[in-house]
């Protein structure tokens, strides 16, 4: 099994991984993420916040701007199996009627 240089990075730095994965994600989280030009991060944090009702445009508006320059929709499957697979903890994501919960890693102690 192969893993990406971020899969690493979340398996092996604590600060790093409750950055990714948080309780709840702000516009703050997400600004910060496009200046860094986190691309895979950034829709990783659109992707927890789109449940919003009130973000859902905002969001799409964000992806389709975002689709004349890069590939989005690769951008958010690559971020969506790359955070969901390596979360620890119930992670609840609701898109549409879909609803995706994972608890996949944990780690013995």
């Amino acid at each position: 099994m192969t893993f990406s240089k971020e899969a690493i990075r979340l398996i092996n730095d604590t600060d790093y991984r409750d950055s990714v994965y948080k309780d709840t994600y702000g516009w703050e989280d997400l600004g910060r993420s496009l200046t860094t030009v986190d691309l895979q991060k950034t829709y990783w944090i659109m992707i927890n916040m789109y449940g919003d009702e009130e973000n859902k445009n905002k969001f799409l508006e964000y992806m389709m701007a975002y689709d004349k320059f890069i590939p989005s929709d690769q951008i958010v499957t690559a971020a969506f199996y790359t955070y969901v697979f390596l979360t620890q903890k119930s992670q609840r994501l609701k898109m549409g009627n879909l609803i995706f919960i994972a608890q996949i890693c944990s780690k013995s102690t």
